[in-house]
């Protein structure tokens, strides 16, 4: 009776605890949920969850360094959690690490193949690391396999508009926008494109991410496969 009588209220405790941590990432308060998260990681370390959020509110916080220790720490008592694998890449694209973000997305496609996330991440890395007819194959193939899925649209979606004239890539991104309304991204995106088209001078087609400063890329005609399908280390 004593051992039901206490484990009651511990339950009770731990679901208030998360709760709180949960209501502290949704308010975007990272460096409150990272505490919050981090102590949950400590008091419950069997839950995976606690692990990858806690790397994911410290990678929001801008603590690059704890949160990719954390999260190489969950990766190995939870290879399984597609969820720590997917930040530890995040973590390796904001500290600029394009390599490392490409070979984490390699591994992270060898473990969860039925995932689009590893894809669009692999297709970022190549065209940062100006490797961009590796870079749109991947984009175009992700579309393929994941055609209901917002980002695996917006990156091709993107190459079309900047292959097109300004009225072009209105329609291209309006299309795309009706589709996905209720992604800012999709919207800011548009309205860049009509900016763009009342402004010719001005870059019609927005970025995938800040830090990508990508070059043209001379095609050589053939199929490089995707970069978890091939041997060899990252150039």
């Amino acid at each position: 009776m004593q051992s039901s009588a206490t484990e009651a209220p511990a339950a009770q405790s731990r679901a208030m605890r998360l709760a709180a941590a949960d209501e502290a990432s949704d308010a975007r308060e990272w460096p409150r949920a990272a505490e919050l998260w981090d102590a949950c990681r400590t008091d419950f370390p069997q839950d995976a969850r606690c692990w990858h959020k806690t790397g994911e509110a410290y990678c929001h916080a801008g603590t690059l360094d704890r949160a990719d220790q954390i999260l190489s720490e969950a990766l190995a008592l939870f290879p399984d959690d597609e969820w720590a694998a997917y930040w530890s890449i995040i973590v390796a694209r904001r500290q600029g690490d394009w390599a490392e973000a490409l070979r984490r997305a390699e591994k992270m496609g060898r473990s969860f193949p039925h995932s689009w996330r590893p894809m669009v991440e692999a297709a970022d890395a190549l065209a940062a690391l100006q490797r961009q007819a590796e870079s749109e194959e991947i984009r175009r193939e992700a579309l393929k396999r994941f055609p209901n899925e917002f980002w695996t649209n917006f990156g091709v979606v993107r190459l079309d508009a900047e292959r097109s004239d300004p009225p072009g890539a209105v329609r291209i991104w309006s299309e795309l926008a009706a589709r996905f309304p209720n992604q800012p991204a999709a919207v800011d995106a548009l309205q860049a494109a009509r900016d763009a088209a009342r402004h010719p001078l001005r870059q019609h087609a927005p970025s995938l991410a800040a830090d990508e400063a990508p070059r043209p890329e001379p095609s050589t005609g053939q199929s490089r496969g995707f970069p978890w399908r091939r041997r060899g280390r990252v150039r």
